[in-house]
């Protein structure tokens, strides 16, 4: 299997959700935040959830975990290192 940011499916369709989410919580709660990611990349996160058979809330979660809460930004992502593979894979003998 090759990488999800390899497939065009995934790729090639808008990045907001088909239906927005309105009445949003407050932004600088976990919820708001959660929300606004949802309404950026949620067409994403749908498609993605549709082809893995994964709920959408399960894949908004780990973005959400993974990106620490940040929003998104087009062009500009949220990678998170992990240090303990870094070591792992490298820092031990190196």
């Amino acid at each position: 299997m090759g990488y999800y940011k390899d497939d065009p499916a995934l790729a090639g369709g808008p990045l907001p959700p088909a239906r927005l989410i309105t009445g949003l919580p407050p932004a600088g709660t976990a919820l708001g935040r959660i929300a606004r990611s949802y309404n950026s990349v949620g067409g994403l996160i749908d498609r993605l959830a549709a082809q893995t058979g994964v709920e959408p809330m399960a894949v908004l979660s780990v973005w959400y975990v993974e990106s620490g809460g940040a929003p998104f930004t087009p062009g500009k992502p949220i990678m998170r290192f992990e240090n303990h593979k870094f070591y792992r894979y490298w820092g031990q003998t190196h």
